[in-house]
């Protein structure tokens, strides 16, 4: 995870996000064997996982190359886990605070399931406020 980015607006995204995991069943922290460390990484009782990173649309969207190369190794490695079978399956998400960019990582974000292996992608924008979306799927 790059600090580079984050500030009041990413730690709010982040916030909401978590909020949103626990909200779905999500509740232990756990990590990737790799290091890699999305914003929000849990687990639910039946080895599902919640995988979730904030992004705010000012700095931090699909077309910044270290950004997407970043989300793509987290799809990589839950595509991993799914395969062997560490886990059963979950969620990606992405929370972001303008409606464009929730468009533009729905896009990426399908396009970044299929190429890493993942079946039939489906991401879905939920829109949460005014200033808030949560991709997903």
């Amino acid at each position: 995870m790059s600090l580079l980015f984050e500030g009041k607006e990413h730690d709010r995204l982040e916030t909401l996000l978590k909020e949103y995991a626990v909200k779905k069943g999500f509740n232990a922290e756990v990590n990737f064997k790799n290091g890699m460390n999305p914003d929000v990484l849990l687990q639910d009782g039946k080895r599902n996982l919640f995988l979730g990173d904030a992004k705010d649309a000012n700095n931090e969207g699909p077309s910044n190359t270290s950004t997407a190369n970043r989300i793509l190794g987290y799809i990589k490695t839950f595509a991993e886990c799914v395969s062997t079978k560490e886990i059963s399956g979950g969620y990606i998400a992405i929370a972001t605070n303008d409606k464009d960019a929730a468009s533009e990582w729905k896009n990426w974000l399908n396009a970044a399931c299929e190429d890493s292996g993942l079946s039939n992608p489906n991401f879905m924008v939920e829109q949460l406020s005014i200033n808030t979306f949560i991709v997903l799927w």
